[in-house]
């Protein structure tokens, strides 16, 4: 069988389009109403769907690592940081500003503090640490390119995660920082960059899909247990966990299996139109990233206001249909006026 890991790809591969839009759709369902309030049946129910989707931001990452071009990196490190870091900083700084001045209008107490802790580390809005995340692995990025043995790095998180345990079931509280630190991410870059050298081809040939139900059954578990043991909620359901570490993995590994074989026996051409949906959204996902909260309070607050229903699936479905639309829409509505208008140099600086 042919793999082409250690191949360089075109930035917009379709196939990669596909998964970041599946990602993104991801990033909107988790940050959708939960089912804490709700029935201990429902609450359940949210906790195992929340694990299910709980893989985006590990991909994502992946991805970033999959993706970076070493070779540029190691010729001309400030000309590429300058680049690469324009390119993530401009348009988080933006949109950073435009949530505060949201905050602003809504009463929140905008003080300094606030303005600095907000833009330090992401925290006006639930993904924005993801940027703030990149950045940092960015300007780690011509260390990581030229160490020797780079493989040490996978032990950082695993050691990082014993404090974060430690903390959150000693306490009874959350970390809410930590998904903002290099440290609990730094093996999916490494990963990405790793597989595409092609270091992992041995271990990519042996991965099986149904692996993955394996890994997310062990993730599901760890979430209560961590519950029973005296860990808070957001511990149990996120992102940031040996579990679901385990199960964004073999998904990773799988996708890269997937991609090294023929697309067109990957993606089956039944799905069609499934697929040029999902290719449409991953082309609009870094703007969908940028919007869709915005899209989400609305849609939660109507929700809210109007009772819609007593059951949080249905509250979930239509605040997540919704957003994603409007997110969407949103996007392609500005990028178009754009284009028509000639100024699509703004594009850069909103990050659509």
């Amino acid at each position: 069988m042919k793999y082409e890991m250690g191949v360089k790809e075109k930035r917009r591969d379709p196939y990669w389009q596909i998964v970041r839009g599946i990602c993104i759709l991801a990033v909107i369902m988790i940050h959708c109403p939960n089912g804490l309030s709700y029935s201990i049946a429902e609450q359940n129910a949210w906790l195992i769907i929340r694990g299910i989707i709980n893989f985006p931001v590990a991909l994502f990452v992946f991805m970033a690592g999959y993706f970076v071009n070493t070779d540029k990196v190691k010729q001309n490190s400030c000309t590429y940081l300058l680049d690469r870091g324009g390119r993530l900083l401009i348009p988080y700084l933006v949109w950073t500003s435009l949530y505060l001045i949201k905050d602003f209008i809504l009463g929140v107490e905008t003080n300094s503090e606030y303005i600095g802790y907000c833009f330090l580390t992401g925290k006006v809005a639930a993904p924005f640490y993801y940027i703030v995340l990149l950045i940092q692995l960015t300007l780690l990025l011509p260390i990581f390119a030229r160490m020797k043995y780079r493989k040490l790095l996978y032990f950082l998180t695993p050691i990082y995660f014993i404090g974060f345990y430690a903390y959150n079931i000693s306490t009874g509280e959350f970390m809410d920082s930590h998904g903002v630190y290099f440290l609990t991410w730094i093996f999916f870059y490494i990963l990405g960059m790793d597989c595409r050298d092609g270091k992992w081809n041995s271990v990519i040939q042996k991965v099986k899909w149904w692996w993955i139900a394996i890994a997310l059954t062990i993730s599901l578990i760890e979430s209560f247990v961590l519950l029973i043991v005296g860990a808070p909620v957001a511990a149990s359901a996120s992102q940031a966990r040996y579990g679901n570490f385990l199960y964004a993995t073999i998904i990773a590994l799988v996708l890269i299996k997937i991609r090294g074989e023929s697309v067109s026996e990957a993606i089956n051409s039944d799905w069609r139109r499934i697929r040029k949906i999902l290719e449409a959204v991953g082309d609009y996902s870094y703007g969908i990233f940028y919007v869709h909260m915005l899209a989400v309070q609305v849609i939660s607050k109507i929700i809210s206001t109007v009772q819609l229903s007593d059951y949080w699936v249905i509250n979930f479905l239509v605040c997540f249909v919704a957003s994603a639309t409007i997110s969407y829409g949103s996007v392609w509505i500005v990028r178009n006026s754009v284009k028509k208008l000639k100024i699509k140099w703004i594009l850069k600086i909103i990050g659509f």
